[in-house]
């Protein structure tokens, strides 16, 4: 697919990235529910958010890619200075401000209880290292999602090189998860846990999967109508909700995650791009959490220990209403997320598409409103 449509049907994937991106976890859900004294929901005992990281992680794969070698097309480069001055004006100005008000919070608001975090540890966090600060602290903070913006920061760090030495980048891909696996499997039968762990962490060959699908939508056209079939698409959305409702499905530790990533392209790859998609993800109400899932992501937890002292000293009645919880913390999430995109970000937002060569329509555009995407 070319020219028009594809780009028309490309923004869809673009701006439901938040959508999904709402849905990363590093710490389970249980430990939420531990800060307000309540036991885990008896409901639910799979171990998806993991996997819900790693769709992200393909998902950023993907759109990077797709944008990289659209750049690339259109110059004959890749501008490294441009894109790193984009990924600085997305990221880190909400970064650093989630950094700097969970140390005002800590100081100067003791009725919050914030976990201490040690000076070495914020160090780490402002150097971008946040998935090597994760591994120095066992308690949940305010800043504890930040660790997979910090994998997301270093993945866009090697990304933009790769693509603008790369003759073929369908193989530079493949030479990217292949050398990620070997060195995931030395380290898998070594002594070094922490250096294990973060390496299994970072799964930037899933994100080169994503990117891989944004190869063959882009020079591998013959390839589509297989990964459009019906039949590819239910099994792919089966596993997705059978994995959401009961338990991901396990067939090896060492592959689980990057078998599921090649499930999540192929959704992605449908849902953005495919007219004929079983599922359709274009509702007012998913462009609206996607444009704010930034905030999302990085607020809920914050949220919750705001919450948390709200219920403490003014409500304690609600303190074991599993409704009130979940429902306040959704809606202070999404308030908090709502005016920090409307009033902090979208200046930065702004100042970010002067140094973009593919741009999608409305994408620093107020929540308020939606134009429909164009090429």
């Amino acid at each position: 697919m070319h020219g028009e449509v594809q780009s028309h049907l490309f923004q869809r994937a673009k701006r439901h990235q938040g959508h999904r991106r709402t849905d990363r976890c590093h710490y389970p859900y249980r430990q939420y529910l531990y800060l307000f004294g309540l036991e885990p929901s008896p409901y639910y005992t799979g171990h998806w958010q993991s996997y819900a990281v790693t769709l992200f992680f393909v998902l950023s794969g993907f759109l990077i890619t797709y944008l990289l070698l659209e750049e690339k097309t259109k110059t004959g480069t890749v501008s490294l200075k441009n894109f790193y001055l984009r990924r600085i004006l997305r990221i880190w100005p909400l970064y650093y401000l989630i950094i700097i008000v969970t140390i005002v919070l800590s100081k100067f608001v003791p009725e919050i209880a914030l976990p201490e975090i040690p000076g070495t540890t914020l160090t780490l966090y402002g150097f971008l290292l946040a998935n090597v600060a994760s591994l120095t602290v066992t308690l949940v903070t305010p800043l504890s999602p930040l660790w997979s913006i910090g994998v997301e920061e270093q993945f866009y760090a090697l990304w933009p090189v790769i693509i603008k030495k790369s003759a073929n980048a369908l193989w530079a891909l493949v030479g990217v998860i292949a050398v990620y696996l070997a060195i995931k499997g030395v380290f898998a039968v070594s002594k070094y846990d922490a250096v294990n762990a973060l390496i299994a962490e970072t799964r930037i060959d899933c994100m080169a999967i994503g990117g891989i699908g944004a190869v063959i939508l882009r020079e591998r056209p013959k390839l589509m109508p297989l990964l459009y079939s019906k039949f590819v698409q239910i099994s792919c959305w089966g596993i997705f909700f059978y994995s959401s409702l009961r338990r991901p499905i396990h067939i090896r530790s060492s592959i689980d995650h990057e078998l599921y990533a090649v499930i999540f392209v192929i959704i992605i790859l449908n849902v953005s791009t495919n007219e004929g998609s079983i599922i359709d993800l274009e509702k007012p109400i998913l462009d609206f959490l996607g444009k704010i899932s930034y905030g999302l992501y990085v607020y809920h937890m914050l949220v919750i220990f705001i919450l948390r002292t709200i219920v403490k000293f003014f409500l304690p009645q609600m303190a074991t209403s599993y409704f009130f919880i979940y429902a306040a913390v959704l809606s202070g999430t999404i308030a908090a997320a709502y005016l920090s995109y409307r009033y902090f970000e979208l200046p930065f937002l702004r100042l970010k598409d002067r140094f973009s060569v593919v741009l999608s329509q409305g994408s620093t555009s107020p929540v308020t409103s939606m134009p429909a995407p164009s090429a």
